[in-house]
Protein backbone atom coordinates (compact mmCIF):
# COMPACT_ATOMS: atom_id res chain seq x y z
CA UNK A 1 0.00 0.00 0.00
CA UNK A 2 2.94 2.44 0.75
CA UNK A 3 4.53 2.24 -2.70
CA UNK A 4 1.55 1.94 -4.37
CA UNK A 5 0.61 5.48 -2.81
CA UNK A 6 4.52 6.65 -3.42
CA UNK A 7 4.00 5.25 -6.97
CA UNK A 8 0.61 8.01 -7.18
CA UNK A 9 3.04 10.82 -5.51
CA UNK A 10 5.66 10.58 -7.84
CA UNK A 11 3.29 10.44 -11.08
CA UNK A 12 1.82 13.82 -9.69
CA UNK A 13 4.85 14.78 -8.91
CA UNK A 14 5.93 14.24 -12.66
CA UNK A 15 2.73 15.87 -14.22
CA UNK A 16 2.80 18.73 -12.07
CA UNK A 17 6.51 19.82 -12.43
CA UNK A 18 6.51 19.60 -16.53
CA UNK A 19 3.18 21.92 -16.03
CA UNK A 20 5.16 24.24 -13.89
CA UNK A 21 8.22 23.88 -16.60
CA UNK A 22 5.90 25.26 -19.29
CA UNK A 23 5.37 27.99 -17.73
CA UNK A 24 8.89 29.07 -17.04
CA UNK A 25 10.00 27.92 -20.35
CA UNK A 26 6.85 29.56 -22.59
CA UNK A 27 5.45 25.66 -23.42
CA UNK A 28 8.57 24.80 -24.76
CA UNK A 29 8.07 20.91 -23.91
CA UNK A 30 11.76 19.68 -24.92
CA UNK A 31 13.14 22.43 -22.17
CA UNK A 32 10.51 21.60 -19.66
CA UNK A 33 11.21 17.80 -20.56
CA UNK A 34 14.47 18.82 -19.19
CA UNK A 35 13.26 20.62 -16.03
CA UNK A 36 11.13 17.72 -14.85
CA UNK A 37 13.78 14.94 -15.67
CA UNK A 38 16.73 16.78 -13.71
CA UNK A 39 14.03 17.45 -10.47
CA UNK A 40 11.68 14.49 -10.25
CA UNK A 41 14.44 11.93 -11.43
CA UNK A 42 16.70 13.25 -8.39
CA UNK A 43 18.53 11.37 -5.52
CA UNK A 44 17.03 13.58 -3.49
CA UNK A 45 13.81 12.54 -4.90
CA UNK A 46 14.16 8.81 -3.39
CA UNK A 47 15.91 9.30 -0.20
CA UNK A 48 12.97 11.96 1.08
CA UNK A 49 10.19 9.91 -1.10
CA UNK A 50 8.03 10.03 2.47
CA UNK A 51 9.51 12.70 4.82
CA UNK A 52 7.42 15.92 2.96
CA UNK A 53 10.05 16.78 0.41
CA UNK A 54 7.26 15.65 -2.61
CA UNK A 55 4.45 17.04 -0.78
CA UNK A 56 6.34 20.26 -0.72
CA UNK A 57 7.69 20.38 -4.05
CA UNK A 58 3.56 19.10 -5.44
CA UNK A 59 1.90 21.54 -3.84
CA UNK A 60 4.36 24.28 -4.04
CA UNK A 61 4.25 23.87 -7.93
CA UNK A 62 0.36 23.40 -7.76
CA UNK A 63 0.39 26.71 -5.91
CA UNK A 64 2.35 28.60 -8.93
CA UNK A 65 0.38 26.88 -11.63
CA UNK A 66 -3.12 28.33 -10.03
CA UNK A 67 -1.40 31.67 -9.15
CA UNK A 68 0.05 32.04 -13.36
CA UNK A 69 -3.19 30.94 -14.59
CA UNK A 70 -5.20 33.13 -12.50
CA UNK A 71 -3.19 36.23 -13.13
CA UNK A 72 -3.63 35.20 -16.69
CA UNK A 73 -7.40 34.91 -17.53
CA UNK A 74 -7.31 31.44 -18.30
CA UNK A 75 -10.61 29.28 -18.94
CA UNK A 76 -12.02 27.83 -15.76
CA UNK A 77 -10.84 30.49 -13.39
CA UNK A 78 -12.60 29.56 -10.67
CA UNK A 79 -10.44 25.61 -10.73
CA UNK A 80 -7.10 27.86 -10.38
CA UNK A 81 -8.64 29.90 -7.56
CA UNK A 82 -9.61 26.64 -5.73
CA UNK A 83 -6.01 25.01 -6.56
CA UNK A 84 -4.26 27.59 -4.87
CA UNK A 85 -6.22 27.19 -1.91
CA UNK A 86 -5.93 24.00 -1.36
CA UNK A 87 -2.25 24.09 -2.56
CA UNK A 88 -1.93 26.00 0.31
CA UNK A 89 -3.41 24.41 3.09
CA UNK A 90 -1.47 20.78 1.11
CA UNK A 91 1.52 22.42 1.39
CA UNK A 92 1.04 23.61 5.47
CA UNK A 93 0.10 20.64 6.75
CA UNK A 94 1.40 17.64 4.74
CA UNK A 95 4.84 18.29 4.60
CA UNK A 96 7.85 18.74 6.89
CA UNK A 97 8.70 22.25 8.13
CA UNK A 98 12.16 22.34 7.14
CA UNK A 99 10.71 21.45 3.58
CA UNK A 100 8.23 23.95 3.86
CA UNK A 101 10.67 26.39 4.53
CA UNK A 102 13.47 25.29 1.89
CA UNK A 103 10.98 24.93 -1.21
CA UNK A 104 8.98 27.31 0.18
CA UNK A 105 11.69 29.78 -0.80
CA UNK A 106 12.01 29.02 -4.32
CA UNK A 107 8.26 28.89 -4.59
CA UNK A 108 8.02 32.46 -3.56
CA UNK A 109 11.09 33.50 -6.01
CA UNK A 110 9.14 32.00 -8.23
CA UNK A 111 5.79 33.43 -7.39
CA UNK A 112 7.24 37.07 -7.68
CA UNK A 113 8.88 36.84 -11.09
CA UNK A 114 4.94 35.67 -12.23
CA UNK A 115 3.54 38.86 -10.27
CA UNK A 116 6.01 41.22 -11.96
CA UNK A 117 5.79 39.84 -15.40
CA UNK A 118 1.64 40.51 -14.85
CA UNK A 119 2.38 43.72 -13.46
CA UNK A 120 4.24 44.27 -16.82
CA UNK A 121 1.75 43.18 -19.04
CA UNK A 122 -0.92 44.80 -16.89
CA UNK A 123 0.54 48.23 -17.42
CA UNK A 124 0.38 47.69 -21.11
CA UNK A 125 -2.83 46.55 -20.64
CA UNK A 126 -4.22 50.02 -18.93
CA UNK A 127 -2.70 51.45 -21.51
CA UNK A 128 -4.80 49.17 -24.06
CA UNK A 129 -7.56 50.29 -22.26
CA UNK A 130 -6.82 54.10 -22.76
CA UNK A 131 -7.09 53.64 -26.53
CA UNK A 132 -10.14 52.35 -26.16
CA UNK A 133 -11.89 54.72 -24.38
CA UNK A 134 -11.00 56.76 -27.37
CA UNK A 135 -11.39 54.86 -30.15
CA UNK A 136 -14.41 51.94 -28.80
CA UNK A 137 -17.65 52.41 -28.90
CA UNK A 138 -19.56 52.65 -25.11
CA UNK A 139 -20.64 49.11 -26.08
CA UNK A 140 -17.43 47.60 -25.83
CA UNK A 141 -16.34 49.79 -23.14
CA UNK A 142 -19.10 48.69 -20.94
CA UNK A 143 -18.37 44.90 -21.82
CA UNK A 144 -14.94 45.32 -20.80
CA UNK A 145 -15.21 47.05 -17.40
CA UNK A 146 -17.90 44.79 -16.43
CA UNK A 147 -15.26 41.21 -16.90
CA UNK A 148 -13.07 43.62 -15.09
CA UNK A 149 -15.26 43.29 -12.04
CA UNK A 150 -16.39 40.08 -11.87
CA UNK A 151 -12.29 39.47 -12.32
CA UNK A 152 -11.88 41.95 -9.11
CA UNK A 153 -14.54 39.88 -7.57
CA UNK A 154 -12.78 36.38 -7.83
CA UNK A 155 -9.49 37.72 -6.68
CA UNK A 156 -11.44 38.92 -3.43
CA UNK A 157 -13.06 35.63 -2.69
CA UNK A 158 -9.13 34.10 -3.24
CA UNK A 159 -7.59 36.33 -1.10
CA UNK A 160 -10.33 35.48 1.46
CA UNK A 161 -9.72 31.56 0.74
CA UNK A 162 -6.23 32.13 1.24
CA UNK A 163 -6.47 34.03 4.43
CA UNK A 164 -8.66 30.95 5.75
CA UNK A 165 -6.21 28.53 4.20
CA UNK A 166 -3.27 29.84 6.07
CA UNK A 167 -5.81 30.01 9.49
CA UNK A 168 -6.55 26.10 9.13
CA UNK A 169 -2.94 25.45 8.92
CA UNK A 170 -2.13 27.62 11.55
CA UNK A 171 -4.50 25.44 13.68
CA UNK A 172 -4.27 22.20 12.32
CA UNK A 173 -0.41 22.38 12.01
CA UNK A 174 1.46 19.64 13.66
CA UNK A 175 6.02 20.02 14.26
CA UNK A 176 7.47 16.73 13.51
CA UNK A 177 11.08 17.26 14.58
CA UNK A 178 13.49 16.21 11.47
CA UNK A 179 16.40 14.35 12.81
CA UNK A 180 19.87 15.46 11.88
CA UNK A 181 22.01 13.28 10.38
CA UNK A 182 25.26 15.70 10.37
CA UNK A 183 26.19 18.64 10.25
CA UNK A 184 28.66 20.07 8.08
CA UNK A 185 29.26 23.80 6.41
CA UNK A 186 26.51 24.62 3.53
CA UNK A 187 29.65 24.40 1.16
CA UNK A 188 29.76 20.91 1.39
CA UNK A 189 26.29 19.99 -0.80
CA UNK A 190 26.52 22.84 -3.18
CA UNK A 191 29.10 20.70 -5.45
CA UNK A 192 27.75 17.26 -5.01
CA UNK A 193 25.18 16.91 -7.81
CA UNK A 194 29.16 16.17 -9.69
CA UNK A 195 29.59 12.87 -8.10
CA UNK A 196 25.93 11.83 -7.22
CA UNK A 197 26.34 9.26 -9.94
CA UNK A 198 28.56 7.30 -7.95
CA UNK A 199 27.02 7.50 -4.96
CA UNK A 200 24.36 4.48 -5.48
CA UNK A 201 27.54 2.40 -5.93
CA UNK A 202 29.73 3.45 -2.88
CA UNK A 203 28.74 4.28 0.46
CA UNK A 204 31.31 5.24 1.43
CA UNK A 205 31.33 8.44 -0.36
CA UNK A 206 30.33 10.40 2.70
CA UNK A 207 30.89 13.02 5.55
CA UNK A 208 29.24 11.17 8.07
CA UNK A 209 26.29 10.03 6.43
CA UNK A 210 25.86 9.27 2.34
CA UNK A 211 22.20 10.01 2.68
CA UNK A 212 23.20 13.43 3.51
CA UNK A 213 24.40 13.45 -0.34
CA UNK A 214 21.24 12.92 -2.35
CA UNK A 215 20.65 16.01 -4.28
CA UNK A 216 19.56 17.17 -8.07
CA UNK A 217 21.72 18.35 -10.81
CA UNK A 218 21.77 22.00 -10.59
CA UNK A 219 24.76 23.13 -12.69
CA UNK A 220 26.03 25.45 -9.98
CA UNK A 221 27.47 27.64 -10.32
CA UNK A 222 27.46 28.26 -14.27
CA UNK A 223 23.32 28.78 -14.57
CA UNK A 224 24.50 32.04 -11.68
CA UNK A 225 27.19 33.28 -13.42
CA UNK A 226 25.55 33.21 -16.75
CA UNK A 227 22.24 35.63 -15.07
CA UNK A 228 24.41 37.60 -13.66
CA UNK A 229 26.94 38.20 -16.71
CA UNK A 230 23.67 38.71 -18.54
CA UNK A 231 22.22 41.26 -16.03
CA UNK A 232 25.17 44.03 -16.33
CA UNK A 233 25.68 43.45 -20.37
CA UNK A 234 21.09 43.75 -21.17
CA UNK A 235 20.02 45.62 -18.07
CA UNK A 236 16.47 45.70 -18.72
CA UNK A 237 15.91 42.66 -20.60
CA UNK A 238 14.67 39.21 -18.28
CA UNK A 239 14.81 41.51 -14.76
CA UNK A 240 11.24 40.10 -13.93
CA UNK A 241 12.45 36.39 -13.65
CA UNK A 242 16.55 37.19 -13.35
CA UNK A 243 16.83 39.86 -10.31
CA UNK A 244 14.94 37.47 -8.18
CA UNK A 245 16.69 34.71 -8.67
CA UNK A 246 19.78 36.13 -8.41
CA UNK A 247 19.37 38.07 -4.91
CA UNK A 248 17.41 34.62 -3.56
CA UNK A 249 20.09 32.45 -5.03
CA UNK A 250 22.94 34.87 -3.58
CA UNK A 251 21.23 35.44 0.07
CA UNK A 252 20.77 31.33 0.08
CA UNK A 253 24.18 30.94 -0.86
CA UNK A 254 25.52 33.13 2.06
CA UNK A 255 23.47 31.27 4.37
CA UNK A 256 24.60 28.40 3.32
CA UNK A 257 28.81 28.89 3.27
CA UNK A 258 27.94 31.61 6.79
CA UNK A 259 26.32 28.00 8.26
CA UNK A 260 24.06 30.53 10.17
CA UNK A 261 20.83 28.63 10.41
CA UNK A 262 22.03 24.98 9.99
CA UNK A 263 20.73 24.48 13.66
CA UNK A 264 17.50 25.10 12.50
CA UNK A 265 17.15 23.68 8.91
CA UNK A 266 19.63 21.23 8.44
CA UNK A 267 22.48 22.57 5.00
CA UNK A 268 22.06 19.63 3.09
CA UNK A 269 18.25 20.77 3.37
CA UNK A 270 18.65 23.99 2.81
CA UNK A 271 20.69 23.09 -0.17
CA UNK A 272 17.91 21.15 -2.28
CA UNK A 273 16.17 24.49 -2.57
CA UNK A 274 18.95 26.70 -3.44
CA UNK A 275 19.28 23.65 -6.58
CA UNK A 276 15.97 23.82 -7.42
CA UNK A 277 16.12 27.16 -8.00
CA UNK A 278 19.12 26.45 -10.25
CA UNK A 279 17.17 24.53 -12.39
CA UNK A 280 14.86 26.86 -12.85
CA UNK A 281 17.10 29.35 -13.62
CA UNK A 282 18.55 26.55 -15.93
CA UNK A 283 15.05 26.71 -17.97
CA UNK A 284 14.48 29.70 -18.17
CA UNK A 285 17.93 30.19 -19.91
CA UNK A 286 17.64 27.88 -22.00
CA UNK A 287 13.63 28.96 -23.05
CA UNK A 288 14.11 32.50 -23.13
CA UNK A 289 17.26 34.13 -23.80
CA UNK A 290 18.07 34.49 -26.96
CA UNK A 291 21.52 36.84 -26.94
CA UNK A 292 25.02 34.41 -27.38
CA UNK A 293 27.11 35.19 -24.26
CA UNK A 294 29.67 32.94 -25.32
CA UNK A 295 31.74 31.23 -28.16
CA UNK A 296 31.77 27.35 -27.84
CA UNK A 297 35.56 28.07 -27.49
CA UNK A 298 35.10 30.42 -24.33
CA UNK A 299 32.35 27.54 -23.14
CA UNK A 300 35.06 25.09 -22.87
CA UNK A 301 38.06 27.63 -21.06
CA UNK A 302 35.12 28.51 -18.66
CA UNK A 303 33.92 24.45 -17.68
CA UNK A 304 37.93 24.14 -17.32
CA UNK A 305 38.36 26.80 -15.30
CA UNK A 306 35.31 25.72 -13.09
CA UNK A 307 37.39 22.81 -11.90
CA UNK A 308 38.81 25.47 -9.85
CA UNK A 309 36.08 26.41 -8.61
CA UNK A 310 35.27 22.55 -7.40
CA UNK A 311 38.69 22.66 -5.84
CA UNK A 312 37.48 25.36 -3.44
CA UNK A 313 34.29 22.98 -2.19
CA UNK A 314 34.94 20.35 0.62
CA UNK A 315 34.60 16.78 -1.00
CA UNK A 316 34.23 13.33 0.80
CA UNK A 317 37.28 11.91 2.27
CA UNK A 318 36.93 8.50 -0.14
CA UNK A 319 37.14 11.37 -3.23
CA UNK A 320 39.24 14.02 -1.96
CA UNK A 321 42.79 13.32 -3.94
CA UNK A 322 42.64 14.99 -7.37
CA UNK A 323 42.58 11.84 -9.19
CA UNK A 324 39.85 10.15 -7.68
CA UNK A 325 37.54 13.27 -8.86
CA UNK A 326 38.00 12.54 -12.62
CA UNK A 327 34.60 11.97 -12.62
CA UNK A 328 33.24 14.64 -11.12
CA UNK A 329 34.91 17.02 -13.02
CA UNK A 330 34.41 15.55 -16.44
CA UNK A 331 30.46 15.82 -15.56
CA UNK A 332 30.94 19.25 -14.88
CA UNK A 333 32.50 20.17 -18.10
CA UNK A 334 30.23 17.99 -20.18
CA UNK A 335 27.16 19.66 -18.00
CA UNK A 336 28.98 23.15 -18.12
CA UNK A 337 29.61 23.41 -21.78
CA UNK A 338 26.04 22.15 -23.04
CA UNK A 339 24.64 25.21 -20.59
CA UNK A 340 26.91 27.72 -21.84
CA UNK A 341 25.76 27.19 -25.41
CA UNK A 342 21.89 28.01 -24.74
CA UNK A 343 21.01 29.11 -27.25
CA UNK A 344 22.26 26.32 -29.74
CA UNK A 345 19.38 23.75 -30.24
CA UNK A 346 21.81 21.15 -31.01
CA UNK A 347 23.02 21.74 -27.48
CA UNK A 348 19.45 22.10 -26.15
CA UNK A 349 18.82 18.38 -27.67
CA UNK A 350 22.13 16.85 -26.41
CA UNK A 351 21.21 18.25 -22.98
CA UNK A 352 17.55 16.78 -23.00
CA UNK A 353 19.57 13.37 -23.71
CA UNK A 354 22.19 13.07 -21.49
CA UNK A 355 20.61 14.39 -18.55
CA UNK A 356 18.22 11.73 -18.69
CA UNK A 357 20.93 9.16 -19.29
CA UNK A 358 22.74 10.54 -16.03
CA UNK A 359 19.60 10.97 -14.16
CA UNK A 360 17.73 7.52 -14.68
CA UNK A 361 21.33 6.14 -14.08
CA UNK A 362 21.39 8.12 -11.05
CA UNK A 363 17.58 7.11 -10.12
CA UNK A 364 17.50 3.71 -10.63
CA UNK A 365 20.72 2.85 -9.20
CA UNK A 366 19.52 4.77 -5.61
CA UNK A 367 16.41 2.97 -5.45
CA UNK A 368 17.98 -0.61 -5.97
CA UNK A 369 20.86 0.14 -3.34
CA UNK A 370 18.78 2.16 -0.80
Amino acid sequence: MVIAIDIIKFIILILITFFMCQIISNKKKRISYIGTILICFSTAIIEYINMGLIEALIFGEAFIIGFHNLLNKVKFKYLWSILMIFSIIGFGLLSNLVFQISIGITILTISLYIFLKYHKEKTKEIEAKEYLKKVSSEENLEDYEIEAKKYKRLWIITIIGIVLAIIICVVFYKYEKFNLLENKNGSSYIMNYTYSVMLPFDKEIKFENSKCLATMISIFPIGLMISVYYIFRYENKHTEFLMPSILVSIIELIILISNKISWFIPNYILALGFALLQIYMIIYIFANIEEKLFSLKKASYISILGIIFILLVPFPNKIFSINSRIIPYCIFIVESIILLNYTDKRFCRLGSWLFTVICLFEFIGYIFTK
